[in-house]
């Protein structure tokens, strides 16, 4: 992340300075110029802010899309339940016509069986 340069030379020199052992200022220099390795600077957190915001515009546009995508399905979904249900409807009273018809055909069929069975009868009565 971190590309600062960072002196350990002058560092431990400065740590020295103070009164650190050599050997303890050299190890603190090299920890801190380690260390400063994982640290981000202004310019990562910007760049960071830019993949972010890039992203957020992908993601928002994505769902946007999915939306649109979706809407029309539920739409072209709703056009064909509505056909499907006017066939149905058309069918049931086709099939209820059908069956109005039978059944004025029985009674009419047994009307006249009635009747033939009533004459029979009075034939035979007479």
């Amino acid at each position: 992340m971190a590309d600062a340069a960072f002196d350990t030379l002058t560092v431990s020199k400065d740590l020295q300075d103070a009164g650190i052992e050599a050997r303890h200022a050299e190890a603190i220099a090299m920890a801190v110029k380690q260390a400063q390795g994982d640290l981000a600077t202004k310019q990562d957190i910007a760049l960071l802010k830019t993949d972010i915001d890039q992203l957020r515009t992908e993601v928002k546009s994505d769902i946007d899309q999915l939306r649109t995508e979706v809407k029309s399905d539920i739409d072209q979904l709703r056009t064909e339940v509505k056909t499907d249900i006017g066939q149905l409807r058309t069918e049931v009273k086709s099939d209820i016509d059908r069956l109005k018809t039978d059944i004025t055909w029985i009674k009419w069929s047994m009307a006249i069986m009635i009747a033939i069975m009533l004459g029979g009868f009075s034939i035979l009565a007479s």
